[in-house]
């Protein structure tokens, strides 16, 4: 059950989407703390979820429509936010000496609870993957157990986030100010396009609303 959960965690954590590029870009940017306090934040936010699974509350708030609009669109504007912020930091002097500062790590930690927090498919995801795989172990039924479980999902969670931070990180004394200039841009733009999704799927949301 716990091997099983830690691999559950680090395989939830693979795909490419706004917290890995948002490791990536902290990472070759800011340093080894800036982005695991980015990936701590969603890893927080994916607990929160997973918590929801496990006391059958995700199902609930997987079938409210006007919560899946207010979601698409608090995600959509503050993916944006994020976009903007980190094409508008390349235009500035990275620090490729020393990392940030603590202020910055709480905004970093923020920035990546508010990309898994906003995120709809967070819930279906957890749902789906979350919901299985307590369903396969009774053991998890129980409050012990359960805990256990939640661990062991987190453990992977934060494996993933901690082996991309050191090896972005790492990377940086190999790379040029200017290629990560570039790697900012290039996240910011990533970020700008799931942010136009996410809005995109709100207006369909709210078309897809019941009538009465």
């Amino acid at each position: 059950m716990m091997v099983e959960g830690f691999v559950l965690g680090v395989l939830v954590s693979l795909p490419v989407g706004p917290v890995s590029i948002g490791l990536v870009q902290r990472g070759f940017t800011w340093g080894f703390w800036n982005a695991t306090f980015f990936g701590s934040g969603s890893v927080s936010a994916d607990l929160v979820y997973i918590g929801l699974v496990y006391f059958g509350v995700a199902p609930l708030l997987a079938e409210r429509w006007w919560l899946r609009v207010i979601m698409w669109g608090l995600g959509a504007a503050w993916l944006a936010w994020l976009g903007i912020d980190a094409i508008r930091g390349a235009l500035r002097e990275p620090d490729t000496e020393g990392e940030a500062g603590g202020s910055s790590n709480w905004q970093s930690y923020l920035s990546g609870a508010g990309i898994t927090l906003l995120n709809p498919l967070t819930i279906v995801g957890w749902l789906t993957l979350g919901g299985g795989y307590f369903a396969l172990h009774p053991p998890t039924r129980t409050l012990g157990g359960g805990l256990l479980a939640l661990l062991a999902i987190i453990g992977g969670l934060m494996t993933h986030v901690i082996v991309v931070s050191a090896l972005t990180a790492g990377g940086r004394r190999w790379i040029t100010p200017g290629i990560i200039r570039g790697i900012s841009v290039a996240a910011g733009i990533f970020l700008l396009v799931v942010a136009a999704q996410f809005g995109w799927s709100a207006i369909q949301s709210l078309w897809g609303a019941p009538t009465t």
